[in-house]
């Protein structure tokens, strides 16, 4: 045998195996690509960043295909896609983005869940986010929801707007990018003090406005920083204008209005430096805002008021100066059941002395005697010391006038009464529930004589008839007084028996309180069920 004929033999064999790998390729080994291919771009899973991929003139060759981390990628949220005017649960946040994405995928939730990936101190940090909600209402609902395990960690509310700002905005470059770029290096304070293209150190400026450094405030707003300028709340994830952290200490408010601070500004929430100052009881800070022009009407998110923060602290002080600065306050029927609640009878008759209504209805459906009824029958058998100041309370509200408590007892007996007259066949004395004047069914407005008049005929038409309250009693204060509505079952018989009928009937009142009690000022009715 030739062996030189051999080796040739198995050379060739050789190089046919190496063409056919070159061909087809060899899974797992990856195959450099010709120069002269094209790179196309494409959008993989939704991601807000292009990928960069090859395209080989004539085939591309095999790829080692990685597959994604298990509980990271499929959890991540992309907030640039969310509406950035809905709500969110923060439910908790790591700097592992690990041990976040485990979390997730443990857990078993009722609405969306995934985590953001966002900033905190130049490192990446992960904050694991619940549902989207149109309204804070709706969040609010579906944190009461929660577990008590969840609930124990404190979660909040907040806009997707927020964590898109912690996120860095929707335009910032890719990742892949990141690591090629340089740190900046840590801006030194005396530069910050110093040079106007350095003085935006946000968070060094809150650490000096909390430790109310007036002097270095005071020079980083000569620096250049923006006295309107909003610092984030690590905390929370909210911002707030720098004018709100101030509020503690007048001598800073009082700085920053110098330098040109809007005394109404207020972050995304709606919450101004006047409302943090009123939740503070800090009435200097108070003053000095009212005094550049704070409006006193201004509402945060949960329809909260300066006066309604200064209320629930028992700032009479500052209620009296925001009283004196727009006394249309005073209309806001808020405030009376607001003091009664906290039981304050100081508050209460300062309120009083300052023109309030004592009978103002909230929209609720009911009054401030209503309140102090309510919360004297839940003190007076374990709370002595609460139940004396609501018996002072109640003497005050009587003595400006207060007429009869409307709330849910008292609405819910003059139902009763109403129906229980009504199965009688005395028409005097249902005729007593009555104003001189109604708006009775499809009547219009008739006097109490043919009230009187349509009750006897319908009377002597079904002489038996049985009545019974359904359900609850929902009310509502409307200009008159309160409105109430109610489902009552009827069984009604003509006087020979022969005819009955039985259903449901929806009935609407509105009633007028009077010292007496309550007067219907307007009656209107359907069958919603034969």
């Amino acid at each position: 045998m030739d062996i030189g004929i051999v080796s040739d033999n198995r050379l060739v064999r050789f190089s046919l195996i190496f063409a056919v790998l070159a061909i087809f390729g060899v899974p797992g080994i990856s195959v450099s690509e010709s120069r002269n291919s094209i790179e196309r771009i494409s959008y993989i899973n939704g991601a807000d960043q292009p990928l960069i991929v090859a395209q080989q003139s004539i085939r591309p060759g095999p790829t080692i295909r990685s597959k994604p981390t298990p509980g990271v990628v499929e959890f991540k949220i992309d907030i640039c896609r969310k509406n950035l005017n809905h709500y969110t649960i923060q439910l908790t946040a790591g700097g592992s983005e690990r041990s976040v994405a485990n979390f997730v995928q443990k857990g078993v939730w009722n609405e969306p869940t995934g985590y953001v990936e966002t900033d905190l101190r130049g490192k990446p940090w992960f904050r694991v986010v619940y549902g989207d909600f149109p309204s804070r209402k709706q969040a609010n609902a579906a944190k009461k929801n929660l577990p008590a395990k969840l609930l124990s960690n404190s979660p909040w509310i907040q806009k997707f707007a927020a964590l898109q700002k912690l996120a860095g905005g929707c335009d910032r470059p890719a990742k892949s990018a990141k690591k090629f770029q340089k740190k900046p290096k840590p801006i030194q304070k005396a530069n910050v003090l110093e040079k106007k293209a350095q003085a935006l150190d946000t968070d060094g400026f809150r650490m000096q406005i909390e430790k109310n450094n007036i002097d270095t405030v005071g020079r980083y707003l000569r620096s250049g920083m923006d006295p309107n300028v909003e610092i984030l709340n690590q905390n929370s994830g909210e911002r707030y204008p720098a004018l709100v952290w101030a509020t503690k200490h007048p001598k800073l408010v009082a700085l920053f209005l110098q330098h040109g601070a809007n005394p109404n500004a207020s972050n995304a929430e709606g919450y101004s430096a006047l409302l943090d100052a009123c939740r503070q009881g800090n009435l200097e800070s108070v003053e000095l805002l009212l005094k550049h022009g704070a409006k006193v009407n201004l509402k945060a998110y949960s329809n909260k008021t300066p006066i309604l923060a200064a209320i629930n602290i028992d700032s009479t002080g500052i209620v009296k100066a925001l009283l004196q600065k727009d006394s249309s306050l005073k209309n806001n029927d808020r405030l009376l059941i607001s003091a009664v609640k906290h039981g304050n009878p100081e508050m209460v008759e300062l309120l009083l002395e300052q023109g309030v209504d004592p009978n103002k209805i909230s929209v609720s459906g009911r009054n401030a005697l209503g309140v102090a009824e309510d919360r004297f029958n839940f003190y007076k058998d374990n709370d002595p010391l609460n139940a004396s100041k609501i018996v002072e309370i109640k003497k005050l509200l009587k003595k400006y006038g207060a007429n009869v408590g409307v709330n849910a007892t008292n609405i819910e007996q003059f139902v009763k009464r109403y129906l229980e007259l009504d199965q009688n066949n005395s028409v005097t004395e249902i005729i007593k529930l009555y104003a001189p004047h109604v708006a009775y069914h499809n009547k219009g407005i008739i006097t109490l004589r043919a009230i009187a008049k349509d009750k006897e005929n319908y009377f002597a038409r079904w002489p038996i008839r049985k009545y019974a309250l359904k359900g609850p009693l929902p009310r509502s204060g409307v200009k008159q007084g309160v409105k109430v509505e109610f489902v009552y079952s009827y069984e009604i018989t003509k006087k020979n028996g022969v005819k009955t009928r039985k259903g449901e009937t929806l009935s609407k009142l509105i009633l007028a309180p009077k010292k007496a009690g309550f007067l219907i000022v307007s009656e209107k009715g359907e069958v919603i069920r034969r």
